[in-house]
């Protein structure tokens, strides 16, 4: 049985929505620290690591991205990125209708930098996550 493509549909729309709640220039800091300086599209990718994580830890990283250093586990895993997530709707929409899925609606990353001034010191920005990441 598929999933009709209208339900695909708002899952995608869903997921846009949680993309674009986590384009936060403290957010990206925490992704770079983590994952030494994603691209864009890898910071997307982490955003989709940090969605799966369920609701409670993606809410409190929203609050705090340090909150991240919390609950993180570095033992299991040397990237924290779901890349897989984000393709997830598109795979299902053409295996359930033989069709693309129509263009999303997911914010532009890149605006992100623009978030946190230039020289902000990150180890002040994010002490837990700085203390486990950097040098």
């Amino acid at each position: 049985m598929t999933t009709p493509p209208e339900e695909i549909r708002e899952f995608d729309r869903i997921l846009g929505t949680l993309l674009a709640r986590g384009n936060r220039g403290e957010l990206r800091v925490a992704a770079n620290l983590i994952n030494d300086g994603p691209t864009d599209e890898e910071f997307l990718f982490f955003l989709g690591w940090l969605i799966l994580q369920g609701r409670e830890k993606f809410e409190a990283a929203l609050k705090s991205a340090d909150s991240i250093a919390d609950w993180i586990d570095t033992s299991e895993v040397d990237s924290y990125e779901c890349e897989d997530l984000l393709y997830a709707a598109a795979n299902a929409h053409e295996t359930a209708t033989g069709k693309d899925l129509p263009p999303s609606e997911w914010p532009k990353i890149g605006d992100t930098a623009k978030l946190i001034k230039l020289g902000t010191d990150v180890s002040a920005l994010l002490p837990k996550l700085s203390a486990r990441w950097q040098d």
